[in-house]
């Protein structure tokens, strides 16, 4: 083990210096970081700029954790003989635990005189008079009289966040923990930094880091929040049960993926897994998991026979995510989220609505051609802008097989509503048609189109069930993230602000679904015409928005 002295770093370093022209500046900097440096009205000219300033950190996510390391130790010389000066005390548990992990370090320099660090790695930093407390006991107990030549304390953060973004050119380097040196777990930058400092020397490109060991550190600093009771365990049984060059190449990052394997397989599996696991549903985005949900549903409900049930499960999604979703179009006419209802507006909106509904009453399959065709451009959108992408020929590729995948597979189900709106029957050999247009979904969705194979089992079930689980649990959902997105707005507000359109789409439904319209047919074609009145005008304003939000205004 090697000690290197911070001072005795400093001194090397300024007699480096020494050799060329430099000034030392006392004036704290602050930004921009651009050349020439503005500091105190003084402007500084120079080649290449080295910025170590403490970093800062974003606001940790859901499965990332922000822990401290800080430290009390003392600088001591005992009256006897005490300590092995070939060996150093790495982690000492038998110390009181506090509610955090906190341990001893010990680092001789000779036999009478040593380092005794009291470290705790925990949420809030350690009280100094609680660690001087530790340390007195400790050393007392453990090497006899002493007295204390020097004391430093310290706090090093320990975060699996990001660190904020921060300038970066070929002539402005980070250097440091302000790089990303700083390991997570460990709170050590040293090494890194001098192969970091190596790179940079020799003009090299960083090596690329696994994404293994941020993966271990981010599961070690989560088990440490969480569960800081576990700490001790966890390292003494690491400890323990592999030998000591492993586990330190382990927290080096300079080991075999074999060797990883045997460490893992020392620890507790148990709370590894269940922080493996955790970790893994917390990054992922939780809405992807809903149309796997509703669809296990809708399965065990079809299963008990109990299909009315799942139509009632549906139309409660309708309620409170579909029509909710498209109840705040008056908003998007300003793009503000704070935008007074106008009587225009409904009247411009009821007229749309009602255009679509005059072509449904005089062509029926007309209305049901333009109805299909504005629905896969809005699906095909909706999609792309979820993935960031812009809309074109391609989303309505996406949303034209989406669309076609779900009617080609139920053609029995979809003749009988056609045969309801009065409209011929297809082919049954349009099934056919299913595989490619399953291929062509999967391949033009790109990478967020694999989250839509739960398509096919949905499948499986009945044709309304089936359109109302992608429309209520993807569609809807991805709509109203985007939305959120757009208006910078929480979800409650959003359905706030939707809710008196959302009540008046009720009375809509309820006038269109009563007297004589019923004699015009059944209740599934009256239920396909009536949503395409509701939406026409949605999908109109929905593209405004998408063409807006790519914009950014």
């Amino acid at each position: 083990y090697h000690h290197v002295s911070g001072e005795d770093l400093y001194h090397y370093t300024r007699e480096i210096l020494s050799a060329y022209d430099h000034e030392w500046i006392a004036e704290p900097f602050v930004g921009p970081q651009q050349i020439p440096l503005q500091i105190n009205n003084r402007s500084i000219q120079a080649g290449v700029i080295f910025d170590s300033r403490p970093p800062k950190y974003s606001k940790p996510a859901r499965h990332e954790s922000f822990l401290n390391q800080s430290f009390l130790g003392w600088n001591i010389t005992c009256e006897q003989d005490a300590f092995d000066p070939e060996a150093f005390v790495m982690m000492d548990f038998s110390i009181e635990q506090h509610g955090a992990t906190q341990f001893m370090y010990v680092l001789p320099f000779d036999r009478k005189t040593a380092l005794v660090e009291c470290t705790r790695f925990g949420m809030t930093p350690i009280v100094e008079a609680e660690a001087e407390m530790q340390l007195r006991a400790y050393i007392g107990q453990q090497y006899g009289n002493f007295r204390i030549n020097e004391q430093e304390r310290g706090s090093i953060p320990m975060s699996s966040a990001q660190l904020e973004a921060v300038h970066a050119t070929d002539e402005w380097i980070s250097t440091g923990a302000r790089a990303g040196n700083l390991k997570p777990s460990t709170g050590y930058s040293f090494m890194n930094s001098c192969r970091h400092a190596e790179a940079i020397a020799l003009k090299q490109q960083r090596a690329t880091q696994s994404l293994r060991f941020p993966f271990y550190d981010r599961l070690l600093l989560k088990l440490l929040e969480q569960r800081p009771e576990q700490g001790k365990r966890i390292f003494e049984q690491l400890f323990r049960s592999v030998p000591i060059p492993q586990v330190l190449r382990f927290l080096s990052e300079e080991i075999s993926f074999r060797e990883e394997l045997q460490i893992l397989s020392k620890l507790p599996k148990r709370l590894f897994v269940t922080a493996a696991l955790n970790d893994v549903f917390q990054r992922s985005r939780t809405w992807l998991l809903l149309p796997w949900l509703l669809l296990i549903l809708l399965f065990i409900l079809q299963w008990l026979e109990w299909e009315q049930a799942g139509l009632l499960v549906l139309l409660s999604g309708l309620l409170l995510v579909g029509l909710p979703h498209g109840a705040i179009d008056h908003l998007l006419e300003t793009g503000k989220l704070h935008t007074p209802v106008k009587p225009m507006f409904i009247l411009k909106y009821l007229s749309v609505s009602a255009m679509m509904g005059v072509i449904w009453y005089l062509s029926p399959a007309a209305g049901l051609c333009i109805f299909m065709g504005y629905s896969a451009w809005h699906f095909g959108e909706t999609e792309f802008s979820s993935q960031g992408r812009g809309s074109g020929i391609l989303s309505f590729i996406c949303g034209a097989s989406l669309l076609g995948l779900i009617l080609c597979t139920h053609i029995t189900e979809l003749n009988m509503v056609l045969r309801e709106l009065h409209i011929p029957p297809v082919n049954l050999r349009l099934q056919g048609l299913s595989w490619i247009l399953a291929v062509i979904y999967v391949l033009v969705g790109g990478v967020e189109g694999l989250s839509g194979l739960y398509l096919l089992p949905a499948l499986g079930l009945p044709l309304l069930q089936c359109f109302g689980l992608f429309f209520i649990a993807d569609h809807s959902v991805k709509s109203s993230l985007q939305l959120m997105r757009g208006f910078s707005a929480k979800p409650g507000e959003l359905y706030l602000k939707a809710l008196p359109f959302t009540l008046g789409a009720l009375l809509l439904g309820v006038f269109f679904f009563s007297g004589d319209f019923w004699a015009s047919g059944g209740a599934t074609g009256l239920f396909f015409i009536f949503l395409s009145c509701l939406s026409f005008p949605h999908v109109l304003a929905m593209h405004r928005f998408y063409r807006n939000l790519r914009k950014g205004t």
